[in-house]
């Protein structure tokens, strides 16, 4: 008998477990920052005031609706304005343009995580100026994240200074669509983009303006790549892109791609896929007439 009452009880914790697991439901959390302080996040006007609080309340599952406005660190920080956690999508641009600011002053101005989405915001004034880690990725930082998808974000004056002005993709698999790259800037690789040791696909993306601004550092493959360079075993996927006035010092002002990565790019015209592929510094395959960087 007390057997079967100990078996029941078990079946009824497990039962319980289960139900509280699966019955979650997923909530949208409310954000802008001109509400009223104190806010739950429950609608727009009790909408909380900042990522920190918002991310506080978030569970996997949730979404954050992020309104119109500007959204920074006080003054001197020097931390992420935007430090994103897994499962939880982020979406601005309700009622107009969510500009995620550093001032030049926030070493990352977002900071990436794994199986969730960023979609609708402009990121501008990230500044990573300090030593490892800390000199990577100055307007998005992804460390080891899966699954991030980055849509129909601009990424316009961001600096760092070594890898990914605008974007650090490092042992990350991320997917960027609809993207703006203006005007990043990087002192060694990557004004716009930079990938190491990463799975990365690039969708309808512009890189316009970006560049590598030393060649000083020394060593191979730097001074290249002023919108994207991708290195250490990285596999590049470039769809429908446009490249516009990039620079970099040592040439390759687009995309570079050293010995132990591959790129693989899909240009759209009509209903015809044009596919071009480079390893290292040759091309394996490209049809006649399409556009390269040297």
């Amino acid at each position: 008998m007390k057997r079967f009452l100990f078996s029941v009880v078990l079946i009824a914790l497990f039962v319980g477990c289960a139900e509280n697991a699966a019955g979650y439901v997923a909530t949208i959390i409310y954000l802008d920052a001109a509400a009223d302080p104190g806010g739950d996040g429950a609608s727009w006007v009790s909408a909380r005031r900042s990522f920190d609080a918002a991310l506080a309340v978030a569970h996997p599952g949730d979404e954050i609706r992020v309104a119109a406005g500007v959204y920074s660190r006080p003054g001197g920080s020097t931390d992420p304005v935007l430090e994103m956690i897994d499962g939880v999508d982020i979406v601005g641009g309700f009622g107009g343009p969510s500009v995620i600011d550093g001032r030049g002053e926030c070493v990352h101005v977002v900071e990436g995580a794994s199986n969730a989405v960023l979609d609708g915001f402009t990121i501008t004034g990230g500044n990573a100026r300090y030593d490892w880690p800390d000199y990577n990725g100055g307007g998005m930082n992804n460390v080891d994240v899966r699954g991030l998808v980055v849509k129909n974000c601009i990424f316009i004056e961001n600096h760092t200074n070594r890898r990914g002005g605008g974007v650090y993709n490092n042992y990350s698999k991320v997917r960027l669509v609809g993207c703006d790259f203006f005007n990043n800037t990087a002192e060694v690789r990557g004004g716009g983009l930079c990938n190491h040791s990463s799975v990365a696909r690039i969708e309808r993306c512009r890189f316009i303006g970006n560049q590598v601004t030393s060649s000083e550092y020394g060593g191979p493959d730097q001074g290249k790549g002023g919108a994207i360079h991708s290195i250490n075993n990285s596999r590049v996927v470039i769809v429908n892109c446009e490249f516009q006035n990039n620079v970099a010092p040592l040439g390759w002002p687009d995309v570079f791609t050293d010995s132990t990565s591959e790129e693989t790019w899909r240009t759209g015209r009509g209903h015809i896929l044009v596919t071009c592929q480079a390893r290292g510094h040759v091309l394996v395959t490209c049809p006649r007439n399409e556009r390269r960087s040297p």
